[in-house]
């Protein structure tokens, strides 16, 4: 299994704009407890960092998937607990 592929140029466009904090839903509102494989997501973590996801896996504490980081998805599994918001 590959632990990093690139992000398409598309994807590198598109997901370079950041959500605002306050347009996000706190995590635990509905739909977000209920994310399914394939979903796109932008994450604000509990210490003010914010990622976008492409959600593989989801488990009662943790996310699988990856992350966008430098232009490329990286394999990153994600505990829940460190979520605050979503976009």
């Amino acid at each position: 299994m590959k632990r990093s592929y690139a992000a398409t140029p598309a994807q590198q466009r598109v997901l370079r704009c950041v959500p605002k904090r306050e347009d996000c839903l706190r995590w635990g509102e509905p739909p977000g407890t209920r994310l399914v494989p394939g979903v796109i997501v932008f994450f604000w973590l509990a210490d003010g960092r914010g990622l976008w996801y492409l959600v593989r896996g989801v488990t009662d504490r943790t996310l699988s998937g990856w992350a966008l980081a430098d232009g490329r998805w990286r394999e990153r599994l994600l505990d829940v607990r460190r979520l605050r918001r979503y976009y």
